[in-house]
């Protein structure tokens, strides 16, 4: 009996053995299958790089020849639009293969190193013309050469830089598209999408360039309203995630919990989600923050700097561009962000059905003629749009405090007046 339950064990030790041998043959090939087709993909963006690259050239010449024809052109009727959207596709296109290049970066790394294996060696287009990266070859080599695994490593490395210059590229596109046309806004889409996906929890920067992109005067940029939308379902949780770690005591900073509360109060009269239970709350909370954080003066510096540009959150960690997304402060963007939901709740209709059927640009088209409502839906419009207005009429005393206890400031020195209580809703 013991020898047949040895037997046993040994039969299924051989059978373990080899189903896990199958796995990972079948884990080697769909890695070089995926890598293959990161290859291709990569190779498809290097050309989409390279078209744009040149429409852009030419774009720029007949733009310069416009001008010289005409001192005060019409920015519809020359190609500066042209220009813009080209610049986004730029950007696109050149964010698309950061994030390819760092898939196949940790897909490399994930690779099991076996003996005598060699890889293959490729070119790297740069998204700045007439330079080119690449990416050495695992070539057989004399034994005095490098190892291959230390090539391996010079290789991923190259392809992490290489990651790195395109999100800074990309970036870059994005500023430039707003710079030759600021009144469209896929640029500022696109500028929100980036700092959404960096990981900073910067919610109310994010929702500022959303409503960049909604509030475009010529040409708003419709999807921004659905990212809008599951971004705004995104900053639910993380200020349920908020209020239950203020309550166990674990720190927060400061900047971070006041941008997570107004986007929440902002976003709750943008959607109406939890409107009618959870707003006086969120607001006595939300101005309860602003202001502590302007009776602190590095926070207050904070709120009154430009923004940071975005990083990226996914492996390796990419660099901050040197020029900010906005120059906007975060105060500023605070006043700018009440002013518009001012407007969009006086503009836009009560219901839900018809508030999810309009695109996002139905404020800037739909005119001054809002549907009739009820009266419990009427009193919740006005009480909102009441708390919005004594927002901003909070934030502008508190800019004029700052101003006054500037020391730069020619009037003469005398107490700064002090900040005003926060309103009840």
């Amino acid at each position: 009996k013991g020898k047949g339950k040895g037997k046993g064990k040994g039969k299924e030790n051989e059978e373990r053995k080899e189903a896990e041998a199958a796995a990972r043959e079948q884990i080697a090939e769909l890695r070089t299958k995926l890598k293959e087709v990161l290859e291709v993909y990569l190779k498809f963006l290097d050309q989409g790089l390279q078209f744009y690259d040149t429409f852009l050239r030419a774009l720029s010449k007949d733009e310069i020849q416009a001008k010289w024809a005409d001192p005060k052109p019409d920015p519809n009727e020359v190609v500066a639009p042209s220009v813009s959207s080209c610049r986004v596709f730029l950007g696109d296109l050149c964010r698309y293969k950061s994030l390819a290049l760092r898939s196949l970066v940790a897909l490399e790394k994930r690779k099991p190193r076996q003996d005598g294996e060699q890889q293959e060696g490729r070119i790297e287009s740069d998204p700045d013309p007439g330079s080119k990266i690449r990416i050495p070859a695992d070539r057989t080599a004399p034994a005095n050469d490098v190892a291959p695994a230390a090539q391996d490593r010079t290789a991923l490395a190259i392809a992490s830089s290489s990651a790195k210059k395109y999100w800074l590229a990309a970036y870059k596109h994005y500023q430039k598209a707003v710079e030759a046309w600021p009144f469209g806004g896929a640029p500022f889409n696109q500028l929100a999408v980036m700092h959404a996906s960096s990981g900073e929890n910067d919610d109310l920067l994010v929702m500022y360039g959303y409503v960049r992109s909604l509030s475009a005067i010529t040409k708003p940029f419709r999807s921004s309203r659905q990212n809008l939308l599951l971004f705004l379902q995104a900053n639910r949780q993380r200020y349920d995630a908020l209020s239950s770690s203020s309550s166990s005591g674990r720190p927060f900073d400061a900047c971070h919990t006041l941008s997570v509360r107004y986007t929440r109060l902002y976003g709750m009269l943008y959607d109406g989600i939890n409107i009618d239970s959870q707003f006086p709350d969120v607001s006595s909370a939300a101005f309860g923050e602003l202001y502590n954080a302007l009776d602190s003066p590095p926070l207050r510096r904070r709120l009154t700097s430009p923004p940071l540009p975005p990083l990226a959150s996914p492996s390796p960690p990419l660099p901050r561009p040197s020029a900010p997304s906005f120059s906007e402060a975060p105060l500023s963007q605070m006043a700018l962000l009440a002013i518009f939901f001012v407007w969009h709740a006086l503009h836009s209709p009560s219901s839900p059905s018809d508030k999810a059927g309009r695109s996002g640009a139905m404020t800037v088209e739909g005119g001054l003629n809002a549907p009739e409502e009820g009266e419990g839906e009427g009193m919740m419009k006005s009480r909102s749009i009441c708390v919005l207005i004594r927002l901003l009429e909070a934030l502008l005393i508190a800019a004029c405090n700052l101003l006054m206890a500037s020391p730069d400031s020619s009037s003469s020195p005398s107490p700064s007046p002090s900040s005003p209580s926060p309103p009840t809703p």
